[in-house]
């Protein structure tokens, strides 16, 4: 059934493109490939991957105050990686929002098609107000590698093919104060039905972009956080800073703090160098670069 509800998402896709003549319909996608190998001694087993990742992308504009989207994401993933991780394939599937649109429509030793619907909402503008309810990205992240405001869409840095980071299932209310300021509440379900419902608050300050943020995360933790974006003359200047509390035990438990600077400078020729710092005060025993590829500060 879920594979039949996917290739039915495409099959309208190609019928609402055949309508864009009659209708504000914008169809896009791309293709890319990439080649990966990964090792942790040269003289040892090195792990040979390839994945092929097409993506397209529909927006339906009926009027001025609506906005639909559908979003596909589609991976073929070939090599040895898969051989050697036990459920990779299972892995691959599990979707983390409350609506399971994600399917292995191929699935077998040596090669797996991975397929999922990344963006399906509806959006609705009238004035300084903004709507949108369904599965969408919401990025509360100022910072590069590491983003501890980044509530809703937390994700590796090392998906570096995945330029439009994943979304969630959620119901996100926008209003803007001004240009610069605005007031936002938003929650969301993950496959567990658990809610995480936020508020956060943007405003310019001295120059700087400034975000105050409030939350309960999983109907477990609670956090505060603080972020912001500016500039020390030439070099760009970002920062998060998140305090988590469990909601059980608020009084006996140590919080966590998780706090992110970076920097970043552009020359006349367009090459940039940049910089970024993670602190947090996690117990964490990290010996190899394997440890860090799959530990939870990602």
């Amino acid at each position: 059934m879920r594979k039949r509800v996917f290739f039915l998402s495409i099959l309208v896709i190609g019928a609402l493109y055949s309508l864009k003549a009659q209708a504000q319909i914008l169809l896009s996608g791309y293709i890319s490939n990439m080649q990966s190998v990964m090792f942790t001694d040269t003289h040892g087993n090195w792990l040979n991957d390839n994945l092929i990742h097409n993506r397209l992308n529909l927006f339906w504009y009926p009027n001025e105050h609506w906005e639909f989207s559908l979003q596909a994401r589609n991976r073929l993933f070939t090599g040895e990686t898969m051989k050697y991780t036990p459920n990779y394939a299972q892995n691959l599937k599990q979707d983390k929002g409350f609506w399971n649109l994600t399917v292995n429509s191929i699935s077998e030793p040596s090669v797996i098609f991975n397929n999922t619907l990344d963006r399906l909402y509806l959006k609705f503008t009238q004035g300084n107000f903004e709507a949108t309810l369904g599965r969408q990205r919401i990025n509360w992240g100022q910072s590069f590698v590491w983003n501890p405001n980044d509530i809703f869409n937390t994700y590796s840095f090392f998906d570096f093919d995945y330029i439009e980071k994943p979304g969630a299932d959620a119901l996100r209310l926008q209003y803007y104060t001004s240009a610069s300021s605005s007031v936002e509440v938003a929650a969301k379900l993950n496959r567990e039905a658990k809610a995480t419902v936020a508020v956060r608050t943007v405003f310019n300050w001295h120059s700087y972009d400034w975000q105050l943020l409030a939350a309960l995360i999983d109907e477990k933790d609670y956090v505060a956080g603080l972020g912001w974006s500016g500039a020390i003359q030439a070099v760009a200047f970002t920062g998060e800073l998140s305090y988590i509390r469990p909601k059980n035990n608020f009084k006996d438990t140590t919080g966590l703090f998780f706090g992110d600077i970076g920097f970043s400078y552009t020359f006349a020729n367009s090459l940039m160098l940049q910089a970024e710092f993670l602190y947090a005060n996690l117990q964490s025993e990290i010996t190899n670069f394997q440890d860090f590829y799959y530990s939870d500060l990602n």
